[in-house]
């Protein structure tokens, strides 16, 4: 059984501004990714072909307009061994670009810019198979969350360590559980606070154990 859990963070002023600029900037670029995918299944469905004229010598040339792929712009599209990249595999591996062009991003830990794409994947997955609409850019307020892989976040105690930011507190509201069993965590805004959100896979008994353990407190 997966269970939800949801604590309310208590960053230094110092952390809780960086998780405000990561999110900032994860919505900047979850946007332009949405834009690149969007952009790339145009360009390889209804490729721009033609004859152009160059500004400097007049001359004629037929550039080669389309995208070769339909899910993504930049980044190579082919592995080291010759294989076509998947779209997600085609941005990921552009975030290292990202990352020299624009070095702001490079205090963003790497999973969760990896996250984010995954977000992306995840949008246009579930439009392609008719489980929802076409993706959107996000405004300002509709995005206010980044997301860790498991294994990431560290607890110990009332405390949890977020790679990238580090040591908080949190609001133990609740019994923790004791499980080892994590699946990805969301860290976001709700309203002025920051809260931090987690699953676990639990059995009944694990269940039955902790309602116990609460009733004895």
């Amino acid at each position: 059984m997966l269970l939800a859990y949801v604590y309310k963070l208590n960053p230094s002023p110092k952390q809780a501004q960086t998780m405000e600029r990561w999110i900032h900037l994860l919505r900047l670029q979850y946007n332009f990714r949405v834009r690149e995918r969007t952009e790339a299944y145009e360009q390889a469905r209804f490729p721009v072909m033609g004859n152009y004229c160059l500004i400097e010598t007049q001359a004629e040339c037929c550039p080669f307009a389309c995208s070769l792929s339909k899910g993504a712009l930049y980044g190579n599209p082919w592995t080291a061994k010759g294989k076509k990249r998947t779209p997600l595999a085609q941005q990921d591996a552009n975030l290292v670009d990202l990352k020299q062009e624009r070095p702001w991003y490079q205090e963003i830990y790497h999973h969760v810019l990896q996250q984010m794409l995954k977000q992306v994947d995840a949008a246009f997955g579930r439009f392609f198979r008719g489980l929802g609409k076409y993706p959107k850019t996000k405004r300002q307020g509709k995005f206010r969350s980044f997301t860790y892989p498991s294994g990431d976040v560290t607890f110990k105690g009332n405390k949890v360590r977020l790679p990238g930011i580090g040591w908080m507190s949190f609001f133990q509201s609740d019994c923790f559980p004791m499980v080892s069993a994590f699946v990805p965590s969301l860290c976001g805004k709700k309203q002025m606070a920051f809260i931090f959100l987690f699953c676990c896979k639990m059995s009944l008994f694990q269940i039955f154990q902790q309602q116990i353990k609460l009733k004895q407190q």
